[in-house]
């Protein structure tokens, strides 16, 4: 059997043991979302997007996620140590995608000393519908696959009015992808949304382990 690795925790060495320094007045925020295909880090800084980088290559986000934290740092002229927090969507979304992005969160939160917040995908999209939809409700859909779609919907003050909901896709569905610059929007206009940052699925993985029965027939062959 073939084991993958993912090397998504290539924290710079010059983080590791750094602390928190900088009294802060307004929040400077990094924003990650790897969850939905499209990886995109961004930096809330000066009560405005900073800077915001993406990836669309799948298959590249464990490798070039760390590596755009880098560049939107750079672009916004913004040291670790002035970051007031970190936030990441939880999902719903690739389950591989979703703990990419959780996993880089935390290490960098841990190593920096700074919170990590956790946000709904669907609620980041809500919000990116929201600035073009107001005072009406809003219904956020993604792409889940297999012929499935997960629904919700929100209130025009962004309170959720139904669970994340799995459903057969329709077919005529208009998909928006969350984004690291909403999301980096949304934790600093709505921080009271935030949750923990641990991974949120409404369908339960593809990949299971073998039940005890199936273990022992196999280790008497």
């Amino acid at each position: 059997m073939q084991i993958l690795r993912l090397d998504i925790i290539k924290i710079p060495s010059n983080l590791r043991l750094m602390t928190q320094t900088i009294t802060k007045t307004t929040p400077i925020i990094l924003a990650i979302d790897s969850g939905s295909g499209i990886c995109s880090a961004s930096i809330w800084k000066n009560g405005a997007i900073s800077a915001y980088c993406e990836e669309k290559t799948t298959s590249l986000q464990a490798k070039r996620l760390i590596n755009m934290v880098e560049e939107t740092l750079t672009e916004s002229n913004t040291e670790y140590s002035q970051l007031s927090s970190i936030a990441c969507t939880i999902g719903p979304g690739s389950f591989t995608g979703i703990r990419i992005g959780l996993s880089a969160a935390r290490a960098i939160g841990f190593a920096a000393g700074i919170p990590v917040l956790g946000f709904n995908s669907l609620e980041v999209i809500a919000y990116a519908k929201s600035l073009e939809q107001r005072n009406t409700e809003i219904t956020a859909v993604l792409n889940a696959g297999k012929g499935e779609v997960i629904y919700q919907t929100f209130a025009a003050d962004l309170t959720p009015i139904c669970e994340p909901t799995l459903r057969k896709a329709a077919g005529d569905e208009t998909f928006t992808m969350p984004r690291a610059d909403m999301l980096a929007q949304l934790a600093a206009l709505y921080p009271n949304k935030a949750v923990a940052p641990l991974p949120f699925y409404v369908r339960p993985p593809d990949a299971k382990l073998p039940d005890n029965k199936n273990i022992s027939n196999a280790a008497t062959h």
